[in-house]
């Protein structure tokens, strides 16, 4: 079949009427080529695609179709903090490579929406000009209150890694205070009773020291973010003594920084549990830099479940499904946007992992 290759429209976007004409099919069999699936031979789809490639036809207008089907099959994620410090850890790292992962089999895309925890009005005006079919929220406990009003708005369903809870937004969520009130039974089951714990932060894009080292169970229901006042409250119900530290960020070098604190103030203590693996991690540092053995004279716990590999040491902790919980939030979004409106609630138990950094008290 020949084709006119000089006839490329100038200036202007070839329609699907033309690439019809030109490959003298109908324009379903057009829009059918440019489908992953569908009644159509290999060998058609084949010409349709080289004939509109020929005439600079890119495929059906998206914009169209969503007025059409309804459907734009773009998903939004909306991450609480800055980009930088969001792929900095490996817990966001594996949630969202899950993510990804369902979302890409189900054929939707994802829009990255760096949004802060609390979103200003030009941000706003921003965001509810983007065509979204679905929005999820990987979060660590921030309520995303002005995201969630404009999704309610525009009428966007919600899905919430960790947060914000409500009536009408799908969660994934982990048995955060039961994993660490099962972490706390073993570390009691080994004698220790002077526990400090080494608390994630609250202040997102907070540059400064560490909190003050102050009593566990000190203003606990003031704390809006729920995974972190629930890990508290679970060591605070077997540890009443406790002390805790809020480290400035949520990576190992905040550990060190809070750990430090907590064993100058409290040389007494015989475990730090930490609320993350990198807490720990940093505190394993401070351990070191101290002249402390781990465990012999100090026992140190994480939570998560991070694969760690520069780390020397098998760090006792509790793991968590992190990838498993991003592919369900995609789950959840190719639901909603395949018509299922349906909320639902899905909770991921963590299992304890034995290292070799939890010891008897001395």
């Amino acid at each position: 079949m020949s084709i006119d290759r000089s006839s490329r429209l100038n200036g202007s976007r070839a329609t699907i009427t033309q690439v019809a004409d030109r490959a003298h099919v109908s324009v379903s069999t057009v829009s059918l080529a440019f489908r992953e699936s569908g009644p159509i031979s290999a060998r058609m789809r084949s010409h349709v695609l080289q004939v509109a490639s020929e005439v600079g036809y890119t495929g059906p207008n998206p914009i169209a179709h969503s007025l059409k089907s309804g459907s734009m099959g773009i998903v939004g994620v909306a991450i609480a903090e800055q980009i930088a410090h969001a792929f900095d850890n490996p817990t966001t790292i594996e949630t969202m490579n899950g993510l990804s992962l369902a979302l890409e089999e189900a054929g939707h895309s994802m829009l990255l929406l760096q949004a802060s925890a609390k979103v200003d009005a030009r941000t706003l005006r921003r965001l509810s000009t983007v065509p979204l079919d679905a929005l999820i929220f990987i979060s660590r406990g921030e309520p995303f209150t002005e995201l969630v009003e404009l999704a309610r708005k525009h009428g966007i369903a919600m899905v919430g890694v960790e947060g914000p809870y409500a009536d009408d937004i799908s969660s994934v969520e982990i048995a955060d205070e039961e994993g660490m009130g099962q972490l706390a039974d073993i570390v009691q089951a080994h004698g220790h009773r002077n526990v400090g714990v080494l608390m994630r932060t609250t202040r997102l894009g907070y540059c400064g020291p560490p909190g003050d080292v102050i009593p566990i169970d000190t203003d606990i229901d003031l704390i809006a973010n729920p995974t972190i006042q629930g890990r508290l409250r679970a060591v605070a119900q077997r540890f009443p003594q406790a002390v805790r530290v809020e480290a400035a960020a949520r990576d190992s070098n905040a550990g060190e920084a809070a750990a430090r604190a907590l064993l100058t103030s409290n040389p007494d203590i015989s475990v730090i549990m930490a609320q993350n693996d990198l807490l720990a991690e940093g505190a394993l540092r401070a351990a070191q830099a101290s002249g402390l053995r781990v465990p012999e004279d100090l026992s140190i716990t994480g939570f998560d479940g991070l694969h760690l590999p520069w780390l020397a040491r098998s760090l006792t902790t509790m793991s968590q499904p992190l990838e498993e919980r991003g592919r369900c939030a995609g789950r959840l979004a190719n639901q909603i946007i395949e018509d299922t409106h349906a909320v639902e609630h899905i909770r991921f138990e963590t299992s304890f992992v034995a290292g070799d950094t939890l010891g008897d008290a001395r």
